[in-house]
């Protein structure tokens, strides 16, 4: 959680479902804690994995590497521009304008 004061940001990057997994585990914490930061978390969505190639099933349902950098990259990206309208990230995301 030090980190994640220190950052304001958090990607949990789970090997198994999304659902009440280690991501809703440590949302919980947070919320519990009073601690608040953007978060994201990359996993299987709602499907059961097959077998195969470690590599290629990791790229297959979104948790390679390159998943993971795109996910923080794509915080980055909202954090600036977060930071720049002065707006909450749902309410850009609307085309909601502050007056």
């Amino acid at each position: 959680m030090t980190r994640t004061k220190k950052t304001g940001r958090v990607i949990v990057a789970e090997g198994h479902q999304q659902r009440n997994g280690m991501a809703y585990e440590i949302a919980t914490r947070m919320a519990k804690a009073g601690i608040s930061a953007r978060f994201d978390h990359i996993g299987l969505n709602d499907t059961f994995a097959e077998s195969g190639a470690y590599p290629m099933l990791l790229d297959k349902y979104g948790l390679s590497a390159k998943h993971i950098i795109d996910a923080a990259s794509a915080m980055l990206v909202k954090s600036a521009s977060q930071k720049f309208t002065n707006q909450p990230a749902h309410q850009q995301a609307q085309g909601v304008t502050n007056v």
